[in-house]
């Protein structure tokens, strides 16, 4: 096709034997980059290193990244190219998400796994925790999804589920000064009171900081009831 150089963004096919392998999206560059596998998913690099080359194609451009985006989506759930990773996994057929699913009901993560899993998380920090999102992104996010339902719509928890988020109400945790023994309800309020940074106070509890301006604080772990629902009035006589 002819190219434009007034509309920067594309979507462009990658393909063997006229057979799509991948959408993709983005400048006009993007579109041939990926020959050292270094900038492609494993499965794009895993099809590729066997043939040693791609067939690109351009299917269409825009001046705007955000209609490029929902063209790239819709050529996606149209095609199901094998190596394009969309929401849990690589392109799947409704019946291997309705496989996967079964296989998955009631499976639950060992207390054993998720203690490797603390200790080898411990003490780093969200990848996305130093780069807040710029107001042009928040802009191109909120005008990609709208319109969409949210995938919570019409979800309601299952009595199982339910039984669990009231065990885990049963237990509160509040903030004991280890200098004087003060107890404080919540780290709100001991940030509140004792004006320390709310984002310092938390780092120093999960254990990534060994003070908070020269205070320590630690749990305590405490039970309360938890309401089932309105009580009726004891009797008094």
């Amino acid at each position: 096709m002819r190219v434009s150089l007034s509309q920067p963004y594309c979507v462009y096919h990658h393909s063997l034997d006229g057979t799509v392998f991948y959408v993709g999206m983005g400048r006009l560059s993007r579109s041939l980059e990926g020959t050292t596998y270094r900038r492609r998913n494993s499965k794009w690099g895993e099809i590729v290193s066997k043939r040693g080359y791609f067939d690109t194609a351009i299917v269409r451009q825009f001046a705007d990244k955000i209609s490029a985006t929902r063209f790239e989506v819709a050529e996606i759930e149209r095609l199901h190219p094998e190596a394009n990773f969309i929401h849990n996994g690589y392109m799947r057929t409704n019946e291997q998400r309705q496989e996967l699913r079964r296989r998955n009901i009631g499976h639950a993560v060992s207390t054993a796994t998720r203690e490797k899993l603390s200790i080898a998380f411990k003490g780093r920090s969200a990848p996305w925790a130093s780069k807040p999102c710029s107001k042009e992104r928040k802009k191109f996010l909120s005008e990609l999804f709208k319109g969409r339902p949210s995938p919570m719509k019409g979800r309601t928890h299952s009595a199982g589920t339910i039984i669990k988020i009231k065990a885990a109400q049963r237990e509160t945790h509040r903030i004991l000064d280890l200098a004087d023994g003060s107890v404080y309800d919540s780290q709100n309020q001991a940030a509140r009171k004792l004006r320390l940074p709310m984002g310092s106070l938390s780092r120093h509890l999960r254990g990534l900081a060994s003070h908070v301006k020269g205070q320590r604080f630690q749990y305590v772990t405490v039970e309360k009831e938890v309401s089932n629902g309105p009580q009726a009035p004891a009797n008094t006589q």
